[in-house]
């Protein structure tokens, strides 16, 4: 999504329009694994973050920020 409003903090919101198909989205992290990322993310960027992947992309205008996350009950890395 191309981020449109961003509340930082728990519970994480992100507000923007969908890259695919132009449909506003709302995107909610209560949990806190991504609320440590929200101060990389403004208005503008290009967040990606697809259902059961632990990685968040964050797409800035001259460079790109990938967060990945340590779930050991998992055991993905």
């Amino acid at each position: 999504m191309v981020v449109t409003d961003i509340s930082p903090g728990r519970p994480f919101k992100l507000k923007g329009v969908n890259i695919y198909n132009g449909e506003k989205e709302k995107y909610s992290e209560e949990g806190g694994w991504y609320v440590q990322y929200g101060k990389y993310i403004a208005i503008g960027d290009t967040v990606i973050k697809r259902e059961n992947e632990l990685l968040m992309r964050i797409h800035k205008r001259d460079s790109i920020l990938v967060f990945s996350l340590d779930c050991e009950e998992k055991g993905h890395r």
